[in-house]
């Protein structure tokens, strides 16, 4: 993996051929370079869980969440956005891996980036929404083998910085509520 010159010095080549003899010079101090390319990727894939209080949560449940890479950590200034419908998979919601913003090359070596993950519709007129908002900030360092380790370093919800071990860095946690009555006059 490192660049290099190969230098090619002059060499006189002698060639019989048809009983006579040739004499050629190949070469000329001649250089041939060589440029070996390295390069790194990697990929975030958040994930979280979602629990329903008052009514059990069927396979046609859909819930809408939205990921936005923000300004910094617990801004609300959104540089990019993704808004993903998701249906109950046991309770396990996850954002696609082909978000492009969630998608990582050497040039994001050594950066951090903020992102923040929220509900924003139940799909239900019955089920009140869950107004929780988590920021993460993300750090990318480069493995020195072609990938890259995103992982999260903080993870802040509603304005309090959670501690979570290793196995926890992605998981966001989002409840609803199922109501008795319809909910109206919400925008």
């Amino acid at each position: 993996n490192h660049n290099g010159v190969l230098n090619i010095k002059s060499k006189t080549v002698t060639v019989n051929k048809a009983d006579s003899e040739v004499k050629h010079t190949v070469g000329k101090d001649k250089k041939c370079e060589f440029t070996n390319i390295y390069d790194a990727s990697g990929s975030w894939d958040p994930y979280g869980y979602k629990a329903l209080v008052g009514k059990d949560m069927s396979s046609s449940d859909e819930f809408t969440f939205s990921i936005s890479q923000v300004e910094s950590a617990g801004s609300d200034k959104v540089v990019k956005n993704r808004v993903e419908t998701t249906h109950n998979n046991g309770n396990f919601v996850q954002f696609p891996n082909n978000i492009d913003f969630l998608q990582y090359t050497l040039d994001d070596a050594g950066k951090t980036y903020y992102y923040m993950i929220k509900e924003d519709s139940t799909g239900d007129d019955a089920v009140s929404k869950d107004e929780t908002k988590y920021w993460i900030s993300v750090s990318i360092t480069d493995n020195g083998n072609g990938t890259l380790d995103v992982k999260p370093v903080s993870i802040n919800k509603d304005g309090t910085e959670l501690t979570l071990d290793e196995d926890e860095q992605n998981v966001q946690f989002f409840v609803n509520k199922k109501t008795n009555e319809i909910l109206t006059g919400l925008t």
